[in-house]
């Protein structure tokens, strides 16, 4: 921001401003990638990535958010599993992980209890090609107005 009088600047104009997003709001983030979808091949690396964005869509600039991650087999006797998202900046948030088991599993991604856009969502693990070419979750969250930070 330039400030002058007359013609001249003030001490110190140009200044720099930065402006920050605002609280994160789970239902207006998203995430995308190989691990974001509806069929993953047993054994591979898979990942996605979490996009984090305030309540009016703006990009979220700061490294705030705890995303809450978890693998859940829809099989009796297997526990649950929680993956860590790396912070990549920007917003972004890294989850990388490998599926060992064939089966269906649930994917989910919450923040402060809210999910973030399509989670959560059936997974289903498998060794092999998938014929059919689904891929990318279709579930969609509608946004309680309690979801939005105050």
């Amino acid at each position: 921001v330039a400030v002058t009088i007359g013609a001249l600047h003030l001490a110190g104009s140009p200044f720099e401003i930065q402006v920050n997003s605002g609280k994160t709001a789970a239902c207006a983030s998203h995430a995308e990638g190989t691990g974001w979808q509806r069929r993953v091949l047993v054994g591979e690396d898979v990942e996605f990535t979490i996009h984090a964005y305030d309540a009016q869509g703006n990009p979220q600039n700061r490294p705030l958010d705890t995303f809450l991650v978890t693998l859940t087999p829809r099989s009796r006797g297997n526990h649950a599993v929680q993956l860590r998202p790396s912070y990549l900046g920007g917003g972004a948030n890294l989850v990388r992980y490998q599926v060992l088991q064939p089966g269906s599993y649930v994917l989910s991604v919450t923040l402060r209890g809210y999910h973030i856009k399509e989670s959560p969502f059936n997974l289903v693990a498998g060794s092999g090609f998938f014929s059919d070419g689904a891929s990318s979750a279709r579930h969609h969250t509608l946004c309680h107005r309690s979801a939005f930070p105050t």
